[in-house]
């Protein structure tokens, strides 16, 4: 649902942008863009699902929890991420962050371009010194969270995974190459069918956090020295 009303907002660019801001057919209002920051605000709660989804493979891969106990605490994940980010978003509507872009409405200084130059006119709304906090908080915050927590869980099941396989090797060993003293708390078939489990995610796991971090590491780190530096972009 997120991800459609995030394309949604972004598809509707040229509806919903304010006229006289340089976007080709823009036909919104003010009431519009914010309509669209808000949309693309709450788009935000994305990242937390995919979030919530390595912790989930890590409580039951790395912790033992059964998928039926995780299962009475998600609705109220499903409630938390969703009023998290209708509160953000609702917030920027309210202090009025959403303005004009070069190409969406987001998180931006107000009139485009204030402030930004000797010839630049001033900032009615958030001048460029505080528009890079802003967003650290509204929206580049929420990515990083997403990168630690995503990449810390699956290098946790990484290593579970190579924890398990050297178990199953060394016992493997020790049952092929002769008698080995039975121990009832240890069932090789059962401990080799979880291994191939737990094998199976640890490699999508692995290509989930590599395509992850490449999709959000560039702009994460744009808008990081942007932050710290106070360098504002050409389209601010």
């Amino acid at each position: 649902i997120y991800d459609l009303l995030y394309s949604l907002a972004k598809g509707w660019t040229f509806l919903l942008t304010p006229k006289g801001f340089g976007v080709p057919g823009a036909q919104g209002n003010m009431s519009t863009c914010r309509m669209q920051g808000f949309f693309i605000e709450t788009a935000h709660a994305t990242g937390a699902y995919n979030s919530l989804l390595s912790i989930y493979f890590w409580l039951t891969i790395c912790k033992g929890v059964k998928p039926a106990t995780f299962s009475k605490y998600e609705p109220y994940l499903h409630i938390l991420i969703f009023v998290i980010f209708f509160a953000f978003a609702s917030v920027g509507v309210a202090i009025e962050l959403f303005n004009p872009g070069i190409a969406t409405c987001f998180i931006g200084s107000y009139p485009p371009g204030c402030e930004s130059g000797p010839a630049a006119p001033p900032c009615e709304r958030f001048p460029p010194q505080t528009i890079g906090l802003l967003y650290q908080i509204f929206a580049q915050m929420w990515v990083q969270a997403y990168i630690v927590i995503v990449t810390a869980t699956n290098v946790s099941i990484w290593m579970k995974v190579r924890e398990q396989d050297k178990v199953i090797r060394r016992y493997s060993t020790l049952h092929t190459s002769g008698p080995i003293v039975a121990n009832p708390g240890f069932s090789f078939r059962k401990k080799k069918k979880e291994l191939g489990r737990s094998r199976s995610v640890d490699v999508q796991s692995t290509l989930y956090v590599c395509a992850f971090i490449a999709c959000w590491i560039g702009p994460t780190i744009f808008h990081l020295i942007g932050w710290v530096s106070g360098f504002q972009s050409f389209w601010a």
